[in-house]
């Protein structure tokens, strides 16, 4: 078969083979048939002759052998050499001996053949059933591991902490195998530093043992919250004071002065720790702890009456800074009496 050189579809031959309707494959097997059985008769007139000659020049022999199956072998070889030899019978289990397959479906026919017999081979099945006593060894190892590591199944409800000082939570989470972590700390007026607020995983929970659980707890240190300005409708009281309520801050007025120009509960100043904050000193910014009380100063603007305040003996100017701050006005002086100098008798010396 060497010198056959490989055929494709261009070859001048296989055209000239497809146009008689004739296929590459039987004609190579042919060919080769042929071939098998030219050397067979060659090798079996070559096995005649030598025979012949031997008869011919033995002693013991006297009679020439007879020539007429030669004969007939070469009268009949010609007419089966040209017919394809019929291949030997394959055992069985075992695939039989082909010539190479042509063309894509060949090839596909072949890859087929190949991995039947590979997955079929003892090899192989031998391999597949260690694998899969391997894999299953090794899932149930992994198993039992991880249900010893894990306590899997093994699972204590967790206790409501709430309320709870730190240190009491602590010695009673460890009492369960627990531990306490501190997630966060929140300032609330009126609770108690390091008090329980929440907890991770809520009460009534089951973990397992060895487990960590977080806690939310209150903070001793006021955060400072910086006071809203009185601009663009802040001024009015009470939504002011809304807004410091959302801030943790109390509100509380402390007095009102009359404004005949302001509505009533208009925010004049407020007052923090003693000392006057105003509209001006709220706008460059002003913080205060979260839960502190702001004292405030409102306006009124309908009285009806106000009280008029003790003037006696006070001096002229001092009587008129106390009645301008209480709204009124200084009249006429109608007498002056001979008192110490610069004291007055009475308020109604004083036309108001």
């Amino acid at each position: 078969m060497q010198p056959f050189p490989g055929w494709t579809p261009e070859d001048p031959l296989i055209i000239q083979l497809l146009h008689k309707d004739q296929y590459p494959g039987e004609t190579l097997s042919r060919l080769i048939g042929d071939a098998v059985e030219r050397n067979r008769w060659m090798a079996l007139q070559k096995e005649a002759q030598t025979e012949h000659l031997i008869s011919n020049t033995s002693p013991f022999i006297s009679s020439p052998a007879p020539e007429e199956p030669f004969e007939t072998y070469r009268e009949q070889t010609p007419a089966t050499a040209m017919e394809p030899s019929t291949p030997p019978p394959a055992k069985p289990g075992r695939r039989l001996p082909e010539l190479p397959s042509t063309g894509i479906v060949g090839m596909l026919k072949d890859m087929v053949w190949d991995f039947w017999f590979f997955i079929s081979s003892a090899i192989f099945l031998k391999n597949l059933v260690a694998l899969i006593l391997l894999g299953g060894v090794s899932f149930l190892l992994l198993n039992a591991s991880l249900n010893w590591y894990t306590h899997h199944g093994q699972s204590v409800e967790v206790q409501d902490y709430r309320g709870m000082s730190f240190r009491e939570a602590k010695r009673k989470a460890r009492a369960r195998s627990f531990d306490v972590v501190v997630n966060d700390s929140v300032y609330i007026v009126g609770k108690a530093q390091n008090t329980i607020l929440d907890q991770i995983p809520k009460p009534a929970s089951r973990i397992k043992k060895n487990r960590n659980i977080y806690l939310t707890i209150s903070s001793g240190t006021p955060p400072e919250v910086p006071l809203p300005n009185l601009v663009g409708g802040n001024d009015d009281y009470e939504q002011y004071s809304k807004k410091l309520s959302r801030l943790g801050i109390n509100a509380s007025i402390k007095t009102r002065e009359f404004n005949a120009d302001l509505e009533d509960n208009t925010i004049l100043y407020l007052i923090y720790d003693g000392q006057r904050i105003s509209a001006a000193d709220l706008k460059r910014g002003v913080n205060v702890p979260k839960g502190s009380t702001i004292d405030f100063v409102v306006s009124i603007r309908n009285t009806g009456t106000v009280d008029i305040p003790n003037l006696v003996c006070l001096t002229y100017e001092e009587a008129a800074f106390l009645l301008r701050s209480s709204q009124l006005v200084v009249g006429s002086v109608f007498a002056r009496a001979r008192l110490p100098q610069g004291c007055l008798f009475t308020n109604k010396s004083l036309s108001l």
